[in-house]
């Protein structure tokens, strides 16, 4: 097949088409008609010799065709976004763009305005979305839906053993695990021992709809046995539910900047067997010479350096 032959006009709509699996999903993605997305799709038919998508039941799924096209063409037209959006003078007072960035629920607050101030300052045309942690936020990543994320999760959270292929990890500071309680509950003395802190009834948060058993989450996680009673889908969650039961929560110690005096908490060390996580950027290395990009990630750094251990 010559490059000639095709039309690179296509290349959005066969991007969304492989990514969203449908027709009308894929439409709305590039701003387009079903009937134009119909007929780019028949125009990719002809092209590749090959259906691309096939009826499954009441969706459509890859054929072994489309899957194959499937990340280099989102890798391809990412890459040409990235190139044309290069200048060869960087600076961030010329810099129109909007940032799609995923965070942390808690560190939001602490971390968020300092940013906008900086940006509103230097670089005024730049657009920040902010959308919080799921479990798909590693595929929005590797997709190119988002440009980075900002957390203190470990990747086995994400059923995750290693860092996926093709994404880059920096770490910005630890991220102790602590337990917190109400400072009314009877239970807990000075010190919190490993045993008194299994046999507590514990509410945790994970930064995922799947359905997955949150149990089986946090004994991967953790490496323990805990007591798990509730659960929720949000870390700012915890604290005002911890202040008002008996109920204990473990958390990044980093939630303390945010809740902890007007909940009137106490906290000790988590006694687990296993090391507190890291504050994290992660990026897919598409990004890795894209200017605007590493400045967007030099201002998440200072943030956290700012914000100290």
């Amino acid at each position: 097949m010559r490059l000639n032959r095709f039309d690179l006009n296509l290349l959005p709509a066969l991007n969304a088409l492989l990514s969203e699996r449908g027709i009308t999903r894929a439409a709305e993605r590039i701003g387009c008609s079903q009937p134009a997305m119909s007929s780019a799709l028949r125009r990719l038919r002809d092209y590749f010799g090959d259906p691309l998508l096939t009826p499954s039941g009441r969706s459509l799924t890859l054929s072994p065709r489309g899957l194959a096209l499937l990340a280099p063409v989102r890798d391809a037209l990412l890459s040409i976004e990235t190139a044309l959006g290069a200048r060869p003078v960087f600076d961030p007072a010329e810099l129109q763009r909007e940032f799609r960035v995923v965070v942390a629920d808690f560190l939001t607050p602490i971390v968020v305005p300092g940013l906008l101030a900086t940006i509103r300052e230097s670089a005024p045309r730049v657009r920040l979305h902010v959308e919080p942690v799921t479990d798909a936020s590693v595929r929005r990543l590797l997709n190119g839906d988002v440009d980075l994320c900002y957390w203190p999760y470990d990747l086995l959270l994400f059923g995750m053993e290693s860092l996926p292929a093709g994404l880059r990890l920096a770490e910005l500071g630890p991220a102790p695990w602590i337990c917190i309680t109400s400072r009314s509950h009877h239970d807990i003395g000075e010190t919190l021992t490993r045993d008194r802190y299994l046999a507590l009834r514990h509410v945790v948060a994970r930064p995922s709809l799947s359905a997955e058993n949150v149990e089986t989450v946090w004994r991967r996680l953790f490496g323990v046995n805990l007591d798990i009673v509730a659960s929720t889908n949000s870390v700012l969650d915890l604290p005002w539910i911890v202040a008002a039961t008996e109920l204990a929560a473990t958390v990044p110690q980093t939630l303390l900047k945010v809740v902890a005096p007007p909940l009137h908490l106490q906290w000790h060390p988590a006694p687990l067997p296993v090391a507190g996580p890291q504050e994290s950027l992660v990026w897919h290395a598409r990004h890795d010479t894209d200017a605007g990009h590493a400045w967007l990630r030099n201002l998440f750094t200072s943030a956290r350096r700012r914000l100290g251990s």
